[in-house]
């Protein structure tokens, strides 16, 4: 077995900050600039798609400055590969980490325990991405892999915005009226 050098730890939680920043200043945008400009990128409501929806934004976002930063120094095609998969996937690990606590404890009591809780989850799964785009650099992807990931990133994107002015008839866990 090859001996590697660990992922750096500092990197690791720097771009796990970021990522948290931006989620921030995108979670607030539209309370300060509503309108539909801001409504597409930040969060409209405390909906759990919404939030879904900021960290699909607050990714792409990082994924952007890191290939500025990093441009000189990285494969861009596999770097763009990994970074729209990465994208792609990260809400669904939030969605999975998010509704942990509740299976075990049930409903907060206390909003701002809810609200550590929250940004405490988006952290670490911020890290568990970057983990998962740090492996995948290390590995080829086929033509085929990566036609679907930006298939999915389109369809994710779409969904985001469309959603966020035309919310669906139902809810992930609500029962859909008339069944």
């Amino acid at each position: 077995m090859k001996n590697e050098s660990p992922f750096p730890c500092r990197i690791l939680i720097l771009k796990s900050l970021v990522i948290q920043s931006i989620f921030l200043l995108l979670h607030y945008t539209y309370d300060f600039f509503p309108g539909k400009l801001s409504a597409i990128f930040s969060g409209i409501n405390e909906s759990m798609f919404q939030h879904l929806k900021i960290a699909f934004f607050s990714i792409s976002l990082t994924n952007i400055l890191e290939f500025f930063y990093t441009k000189n120094k990285i494969n861009r095609t596999h770097f763009i590969s990994v970074r729209v998969f990465s994208t792609v996937l990260y809400p669904w690990i939030i969605f999975l980490l998010f509704y942990i606590p509740p299976a075990i404890i049930g409903k907060f009591s206390v909003m701002w325990v809810e609200i550590v809780v929250a940004n405490l989850i988006l952290f670490i799964s911020s890290m568990y991405i970057i983990v998962v785009e740090n492996e995948f650099l290390k590995i080829s992807l086929s033509n085929r892999f990566k036609i679907m990931t930006v298939l999915l990133y389109g369809i994710s994107a779409f969904l985001y915005i469309h959603f966020t002015f035309h919310a669906p008839w139902f809810d992930v866990f609500a029962i859909p009226p008339g069944w």
